[in-house]
């Protein structure tokens, strides 16, 4: 069984310019000129591809402070005091260090996000 992974919302364009976020397979109804688009027709093999990308990104960067503090936790508890600041600085380094990189990795993963064109579902309302 696949682990559960957090959707990434869908940015859906107007025709008339407004923008909205909506979870894949929702309905998104523009709140200035009432057309209504569907995220149905979105690849999901596409759609599921990135959110693995983005989400092992993240996970690569909890699993560097979770081996950390695994590591100097038990130190700490067995050596005392003075380990337990040199994990603070080791866990502090390693986030000013990785974190930024993550940063980008994730950035550069929704830059180059595949487009998608939904089409609107029914035109708006008087039409």
């Amino acid at each position: 069984m696949a682990p559960a992974v957090k959707p990434l919302a869908l940015v859906v364009t107007c025709g008339c310019g407004e923008r909205g976020r909506v979870l894949p397979g929702a309905s998104w109804t523009c709140p200035s000129c009432g057309r209504s688009y569907g995220t149905g027709d979105v690849p999901q093999e596409e759609y599921a591809a990135v959110v693995r990308d983005v989400n092992r990104t993240k996970l690569r960067a909890i699993f560097g402070m979770a081996l950390i503090a695994a590591v100097f936790v038990p130190l700490g508890i067995i050596l005392g005091g003075e380990v337990w600041m040199t994990g603070a600085v080791v866990l502090a380094a390693f986030y000013f260090w990785y974190g930024p990189r993550v940063k980008r990795d994730v950035r550069r993963i929704l830059r180059d996000l595949p487009r998608w064109e939904i089409r609107e579902q029914d035109g708006p309302p008087g039409e």
